[in-house]
C-alpha cells in the first residue's frame, strides 16, 4: 500500500515493519521517516506519525527489542 502524505511516499513494500497492533502496524522508512497502516473493515489507511509517536506506540506494545534496535538512547536497565 501506497500513500503521498506532505509531499513523501509511504510504502508498505519499501518501508521496514517495526511493530504489529491490534488494528495497525507500524513501519520506519529507510530516510527514518514513521507511519501507521491502520487496518480498516473496507480498506487500510496510511497515517504518518513522529518519532516521539512512534516510541509511544511501542512502549504501549511492550515491543523491547524494537524499543532497544530504534530507540537505544532512550530507555536503561533498571
Amino acid at each position: 500500500m501506497k500513500a503521498i502524505i506532505k509531499n513523501k511516499i509511504y510504502d508498505t513494500e519499501k518501508a521496514d515493519i517495526v511493530a504489529i497492533g491490534d488494528g495497525f502496524n507500524i513501519y520506519v522508512t529507510k530516510n527514518g521517516n514513521w507511519f501507521l497502516e491502520v487496518r480498516g473493515i473496507n480498506k487500510n489507511t496510511i497515517k504518518s506519525i513522529n518519532e516521539n509517536q512512534a516510541y509511544l506506540r511501542l512502549c504501549n506494545l511492550f515491543a523491547l527489542d524494537a524499543i532497544k534496535k530504534y530507540f537505544p538512547g532512550r530507555i536503561e536497565e533498571a
